[in-house]
């Protein structure tokens, strides 16, 4: 630390012409007035002089003149006489001479841009020097473990501020050269059609999109859904060889409740190889092995949602159709287990917030890279918010924050500490408030106001997806209450297969006139014209990678109420 700051600590002389250029440029002393402080400086003499400057600039809009300078220092020596040491006022007199003195702006006015774009760096350099010293006394008088991700990620975010501290001030443009260019709006697609509807047409880079829903509906099944599309897309872009730019997409799956083993990995595993759960609950200590692995004998659920493959001769048992699976899932697949069941690598995971899901997502990419590949973040969900919050430690610790606020302030550092950052989208999954889990109206459209802990819950957001009641079909609702870059759409119904971790947005459901969801045909049936009732969206959504067309038409027929 000592040897850092030793190459930012500024030369005597620098030092000296940036205290004379901050005594002669107005611009240069308010650009940091309200950043340094007299503490910034070592020296007594220099000191006593910018609290002059300081208690001059409350009264004053202009830099005193030199005898303004003098008089105040006098008068400061007559109100104590030891503010200062005999050789401190000597260095003080030599200093104001100097830069007073026409011959030392001989070459070069203090008020000219190449003495302000040198102070400006000075000044930075200043205020790096303090940083250093003042994290490294931080660090050393921490004494609670949990707290040294919360400080380092503080102290890293204080540091990226300072590096651009001493740019050059100066006009700027709002529409500057290939601004068309340089942050264009990247839309690609969830793998999920009625997501993509709403988002007209996929998600963004940079953007933040909450998820809520009543307890036991669907979250973590469609943050799974989310989290193995993602990760198949960036398998995908692997593959096309010309076009791809050489670096491998990693989706990232933050889980405070469910833990990655065996809940998530089943999860996965159900919906990207389309494997019945039944089938990964028995297999039991024999694992992969107790799995189907004869093509010419489908099981009974692999003949109804595979029987086109089983008729053309392509039909994969479950076996193979998981080997495969895993292949491109554990190479862009990420799951940060804050669940606390993951006490061997981090057994005290799930207590820092947001700061530590940052830095267990650079601590992943670091991993990733040492074998000179290079990575980004594809996405980054986190299921769910209302336990971060719940379990930070940093909240409950010095300054107890309120929960409406640490909520609304969660989604925000979410955003400005990951999904801009990283240059991906975030998903926050959240739970809706007690209030409106008593509503056990599946066609009940909801709002992001009715969130649990806030109704501000989504202010940072760009889109806010909420999901209401299922009924004993596994039918709801979900319904875009919040769209920044897209228009309004209606509620969509929606399916939940809980046998297969899908969920779906099948076509042949409405909303009828007393708020049930009916079939189209039945309604039809009835004499009614199912096309006036209509309310939710005509989405031909399947929602899984490559699946059958076989196994949407099923889902009429299953039951399942798993989230």
């Amino acid at each position: 630390m000592e040897k850092g700051q030793s190459k930012l600590r500024l030369s005597a002389s620098h030092l000296r012409l940036f205290m004379a250029i901050v005594l002669r440029n107005d611009v240069v002393f308010e650009h940091f007035r309200d950043k340094l402080t007299v503490l910034h400086f070592k020296d007594e003499s220099y000191q006593l002089l910018y609290r002059v400057l300081l208690d001059h600039s409350d009264k004053h809009t202009n830099l005193p003149a030199l005898s303004l300078v003098e008089a105040s220092i006098t008068e400061m020596f007559e109100d104590d006489p030891e503010i200062i040491s005999e050789f401190g006022r000597e260095d003080l007199e030599d200093f104001l001479a100097y830069a007073y003195d026409a011959d030392t702006w001989v070459d070069v006015e203090p008020t000219s841009r190449q003495m302000e774009s040198f102070a400006f760096k000075a000044g930075q350099r200043l205020l790096q020097t303090k940083h250093a010293e003042s994290a490294l006394e931080q660090v050393q008088a921490a004494q609670d473990d949990e707290v040294f991700p919360t400080i380092l990620q503080r102290l890293a975010e204080q540091a990226e501020y300072l590096m651009h501290e001493g740019s050059q001030r100066g006009r700027t443009s709002v529409f500057g050269k290939d601004w068309d260019k340089k942050s264009p709006l990247l839309i690609t697609t969830t793998g999920i059609d009625f997501f993509d509807k709403y988002l007209a047409g996929g998600q963004a880079a940079g953007e933040g999109y909450g998820l809520m829903a009543p307890y036991g509906t669907c979250k973590t099944t469609l943050g799974v859904m989310l989290w193995c599309t993602a990760a198949r897309a960036c398998y995908e872009e692997t593959l096309l060889e010309e076009e791809w730019d050489g670096r491998k997409g990693m989706s990232i799956l933050v889980s405070y409740e469910a833990p990655l083993s065996p809940e998530i990995q089943h999860r996965a595993v159900m919906y990207a190889a389309q494997v019945n759960r039944q089938s990964l609950v028995n297999m039991g200590k024999d694992g992969l092995e107790a799995l189907a692995t004869d093509s010419d004998k489908p099981l009974p659920y692999e003949k109804r949602l595979f029987k086109s493959q089983i008729i053309d001769g392509v039909f994969k048992p479950e076996r193979t159709r998981v080997d495969e699976t895993i292949g491109w899932m554990n190479e862009h697949i990420h799951c940060i287990d804050m669940s606390g069941a993951d006490k061997e690598k981090f057994p005290g995971a799930g207590h820092g917030g947001v700061e530590e899901i940052v830095n267990r997502v650079k601590l992943e990419l670091r991993e990733r890279e040492r074998d000179g590949e290079g990575w980004y973040v594809k996405n980054v969900i986190i299921d769910y918010v209302g336990l971060m919050v719940d379990r930070d430690a940093s909240l409950r610790r010095d300054n107890p924050v309120e929960d409406h606020k640490a909520y609304q302030s969660a989604v925000e550092r979410v955003i400005n500490l990951i999904s801009k950052p990283f240059d991906c989208p975030s998903w926050v999954l959240h739970q809706l408030s007690g209030q409106a889990n008593a509503s056990l109206n599946p066609t009940k459209v909801l709002h992001h106001t009715d969130a649990k802990g806030s109704k501000s819950f989504g202010e940072n957001l760009d889109f806010c997806f909420v999901i209401g009641s299922l009924n004993n079909d596994s039918l709801g609702q979900i319904a875009c209450t919040k769209h920044r870059r897209a228009g309004k759409n209606p509620p969509s119904v929606i399916k939940l297969d809980g046998e297969f971790g899908l969920v779906t947005s099948p076509t042949n459901y409405q909303v009828d006139n007393k708020g049930q969801i009916v079939d189209k045909d039945s309604m039809t049936t009835a004499g009614l014209d199912a096309e006036t009732f209509l309310a939710s969206s005509t989405n031909t959504s399947t929602g899984v990678p490559d699946i059958s067309a076989e196994h949407e038409s099923s889902l009429n027929n299953q039951e399942g109420d798993h989230e």
